[in-house]
């Protein structure tokens, strides 16, 4: 079957665009520290090479433990209410608030007027050791404005860091009618989890199953249709679909020895990502097919563009933000499956990045 035979029955199938969304956390913790304390915590940043940033969720786990002990100095009974309690305070490098946490523990106590010793015991007063409390893992806030999404976004293969700061203060008290003596032991610890929801810049889809497949030649790695050597030809990627700096390397393996293979691109999944029978396989990119070029697979494997060949950017005429899919299709001219002498790796979908 000739290219432009394929070209014409890939504009005969509906095809719809997909986009998968994905998600990856980075967790910062601070040890067990005596408040008040300042931390400067290093955020690894997305790269921009995995995909598009679209929101970043924060979360902050807080933890206060220690001691209260307090002293009725009045000589009358007094009713006190102790507050054990701590401030975390998240900020970005410009000192502007991320979200708040304030771990907090109310104690009341009914003590007797001053017994003449300060030793937060006997009748006047009391000591409460082994305070423990917990703010986990709320609160949390999501950003998703363009200065935010900038902020956790760093350069493709190099992303880097950048500085959070959060502070804890200690922010216990005590209440009564009369003169209180009181003392607190606090340290606090903290957990912050950072999430960033982003679309792909390269997803895999439409890989064979048994079910997919023309002959149930499903593969069970997420590749294509086996072919006749018992296997389920892969295409993977390296490098970057960038419009302004393309690394995109489109890689084709786990093909027959010596055979010959096409990468071309499309514009949209076939058949809502699922596919459609072609030959010994499935044909995943479809809707406008560009040809990108042709290679020898002398030990099943192969790859586009190699040195001197013309970026995918350039042969494909992408531009930042367009969805574009991608397949290689090769010959197997072994008698195996339909009668046809070809088969497909599974398909890939790039969002052509800046």
């Amino acid at each position: 079957m000739s290219f432009a035979h394929f070209a014409a029955l890939m504009g005969s199938v509906v095809l719809t665009l997909s986009a998968h969304a994905g998600q990856t956390c980075v967790t910062v913790t601070v040890p067990l520290t005596t408040t008040n304390w300042t931390q400067s915590l290093s955020i690894p940043r997305f790269g921009s090479n995995y995909g598009v940033l679209t929101a970043v969720h924060v979360q902050l786990g807080a933890h206060i433990q220690g001691s209260c002990g307090v002293e009725n100095a009045q000589p009358l009974a007094e009713q006190i209410a102790l507050e054990y309690s701590a401030q975390f305070t998240l900020t970005r490098p410009d000192n502007t608030l991320v979200l708040l946490a304030r771990p907090t523990q109310n104690i009341m106590v009914s003590l007797s007027g001053y017994d003449g010793t300060l030793d937060f015991a006997g009748t006047s007063g009391a000591l409460f050791p082994g305070l423990s409390v917990d703010v986990v893992p709320a609160p949390a806030v999501t950003l998703s404005s363009a200065s935010d999404l900038a902020l956790f976004t760093g350069p493709s293969g190099n992303p880097g860091t950048f500085n959070l700061n959060l502070q804890a203060a200690g922010t216990s008290s005590a209440t009564g009618s009369g003169p209180i003596i009181v003392t607190f032991a606090t340290q606090a610890s903290a957990v912050v989890t950072i999430c960033y929801d982003y679309d792909p810049a390269v997803t895999s889809f439409c890989s064979g199953t048994n079910s997919a497949c023309p002959c149930m030649n499903g593969s069970f790695f997420g590749g294509g249709c086996k072919n006749s050597a018992n296997l389920g030809a892969l295409l993977s990627h390296s490098g970057v679909a960038s419009a302004s700096a393309d690394t995109l390397v489109l890689n084709a393996t786990e093909l027959p020895a010596g055979t010959s293979v096409l990468f071309f691109q499309g514009t949209a999944r076939v058949n809502g990502g699922a596919g459609s029978i072609f030959g010994d396989g499935l044909v995943c990119a479809g809707g406008t097919v560009t040809r990108l070029g042709v290679k020898l697979a002398p030990a099943g494997s192969a790859s586009f563009p190699a040195l001197g060949d013309t970026q995918i950017s350039i042969a494909g005429s992408n531009s930042p933000g367009v969805l574009r899919t991608y397949q290689a299709w090769y010959r197997d001219a072994a008698s195996f499956c339909t009668s046809e002498t070809f088969n497909l790796t599974q398909g890939l979908e790039a969002r052509w990045l800046p």
